[in-house]
């Protein structure tokens, strides 16, 4: 039979590991808002880079018709031949052109509740439901 010897050996107390857990509870508390800020960015620049492939198509459409066209989010792919392949945050339905003139369009990326993509729900929960950010014939971005 073994019999421990514990005396002359040291361990933590329940001060140190208290303390141990204090600061870990600090940097994960500073940690999340940093995650949460990323996956917002995440989710945003899937929505501008496809804003762009927008923007470009309407161009080319403004080059052969003199003027740009609104286009819902059905006739994004049809009218413009701009596709969503692979979308991770928003599927084709969240994508529209508007306010469609001769000289100037904005394109909007809207959040809505029939967005199939695998990760839709978590768009909605990081950013609401709405315009999650549009660009003009500028490529300038507003949210």
């Amino acid at each position: 039979m073994m019999v421990l010897n514990l005396k002359g050996r040291q361990g933590f107390t329940m001060i140190e590991l208290m303390i141990v857990v204090i600061i870990v509870g600090i940097l994960a508390s500073a940690a999340v808002p940093l995650y949460r800020g990323n996956i917002r960015r995440a989710i945003k620049a899937e929505a501008e880079a496809t804003l762009g492939s927008i923007r470009t198509a309407e161009r080319i459409y403004k080059a052969q018709h003199d003027t740009y066209t609104d286009a819902t989010s059905a006739e994004v792919e049809s009218m413009l031949g701009v596709q969503v392949l692979d979308p991770q945050y928003f599927d084709a339905d969240c994508y529209q052109v508007v306010n469609a003139t001769a000289t100037a369009f904005e394109a909007q990326c809207v959040v809505n509740n029939t967005d199939a993509a695998p990760g839709a729900a978590t768009a909605k929960r990081y950013l609401g439901t709405g315009t999650v950010v549009s660009m003009d014939q500028n490529g300038t971005l507003s949210e």
